[in-house]
């Protein structure tokens, strides 16, 4: 069973503001910070994007992953798929427009395919998962919300 975790989180802002600001790859570096280098972006005929980048894994480790978006509703949910070395993530995030902006939902699954005990990593996971998707959800809330930086 894959390890999943959920997390949401209000934004000042309209849904299609905070779309826009996730759905650009230049935002990516703001509120990922192991992200190492965006490799290649590509379109896709549902809207979305092929992504490749590389990333700095929990003990250093240098990952290059792929991902793209098998549903594309700009505005309203995005589901993405990605691989890297036997490890599967399906990202969700829904947004819905409330009284004072936008509330954006997230689950996160990720399933090991490469260790016969993929089971017991994928258990061990969920709240360092948690916890990065909370401090995703914040750092995204935290920069819409204080808008453009003139750095």
């Amino acid at each position: 069973m894959p390890a999943h975790v959920h997390a949401e989180i209000e934004i000042l802002a309209s849904p299609g503001e905070v779309f826009a600001f996730l759905d650009d790859p230049a935002n990516a570096p703001l509120i990922l910070p192991q992200l190492i280098q965006i490799l290649s972006v590509e379109p896709l005929s549902n809207g979305g994007r092929r992504v490749r980048y590389t990333t700095r894994g929990r003990w250093g480790v240098i990952c290059e992953w792929a991902s793209e978006h098998i549903e594309y509703q700009p505005g309203k949910r995005v589901v993405t798929q990605g691989a890297w070395d036997g490890v599967a993530v399906t990202a969700t995030r829904e947004f819905s427009r409330t009284d004072r902006g936008t509330l954006l939902r997230a689950d996160l699954s990720v399933r090991v395919r490469r260790f016969g005990l993929g089971w017991l990593i994928e258990y061990q996971w969920r709240r360092p998962m948690r916890a990065e998707l909370r401090r995703l959800l914040a750092e995204t809330k935290r920069q819409i919300e204080s808008g453009p930086s003139n750095d």
